[in-house]
């Protein structure tokens, strides 16, 4: 019987753009079956890369290509599993992936395949779009927003919520300052350790909340959440603005907020969410503008 020829390829997929669709329709082209691993959480996060989004999220994104026929989540403790497991004939790479490394780790452990480099569609990588807006890693949401009217327009409010549908000039201002202010401060706080770095409430005068890029020191965390609502607001100069801060697990389970919630009667709310590592589990973070 005839063996169908399978490609395996695979990336992280933050924001779904024309470069991914130009490597995986190019690494289609190589078989007859396309498997696409994306990269687990703890592993994009490992690699100090800002995680938009969690990997089963961009996992259904990837799924929707017609041209995918099966997606997996590689394994963040043994990158050769889904090799061993799915048996493909071809590797096909990126261009900025480590064909070297993919080389001697298969060779090591034994494992027969071609290995080839799909080249890069110019202007569409995931730091070339993000660097045209001229705000490395904070103004993801139009690259999300590119992908998810495509696949997944549900996914939209985790990225902002819009309150009104017609707001005029003033208020279209104000929200464009809240959105670009939420994300700056999100991602300054993961990403981070705040002025001095060892601070404390009564030290502090630039506050962040990372031991490590994307991972959260559970001390400053503490520090944050019990500090003078008052004080946070002032160092994190958002006024006259207020805020809300959130970490809870993937599973919806709070472990540290800010002790001041969102106001009912707030007119505008902004959130930025992002993913970050705390005591060791990957969180979801969320920072909230809100007047």
């Amino acid at each position: 019987m005839f063996r169908k020829r399978k490609v395996l390829a695979g990336g992280v997929f933050n924001i779904l753009h024309p470069g991914h669709l130009y490597f995986l329709r190019q690494a289609k082209k190589l078989g007859d079956t396309l498997v696409v691993v994306v990269a687990a959480d703890r592993t994009v996060l490992k690699n100090r890369k800002t995680l938009l989004s969690s990997a089963r999220e961009r996992a259904d994104m990837v799924s929707a290509l017609s041209f995918v026929d099966k997606v997996v989540i590689g394994d963040e403790n043994d990158m050769l599993r889904v090799v061993r497991d799915e048996h493909p004939d071809v590797i096909a790479l990126g261009y900025d992936q480590d064909m070297h490394w993919v080389e001697k780790a298969l060779d090591r452990s034994g494992l027969k395949c071609h290995i080839t480099r799909i080249g890069h569609l110019k202007g569409y990588s995931t730091n070339e779009i993000t660097g045209r807006r001229g705000r490395k890693a904070q103004l993801w949401s139009l690259d999300m927003a590119f992908s998810l009217l495509i696949f997944f327009s549900a996914m939209l409010a985790a990225v902002f919520a819009w309150n009104y549908i017609s707001l005029d000039t003033a208020q279209s201002q104000q929200l464009r300052e809240m959105q670009l202010k939420a994300l700056s401060l999100s991602d300054s706080l993961i990403r981070t350790p705040g002025i001095p770095g060892d601070w404390n409430m009564t030290t502090v005068s630039v506050i962040g909340l990372a031991s490590n890029d994307n991972v959260l020191d559970e001390g400053k965390v503490n520090e944050f959440v019990n500090m003078s609502h008052t004080l946070a607001r002032t160092l994190l100069d958002i006024r006259p603005y207020d805020f809300y801060f959130e970490v809870r697990d993937i599973n919806g389970t709070v472990y540290k907020n800010s002790t001041i919630p969102i106001s009912a009667g707030s007119s505008v709310v902004v959130p930025a969410n992002r993913y970050a590592l705390y005591a060791g589990r990957i969180v979801n973070v969320m920072f909230v503008l809100w007047e």
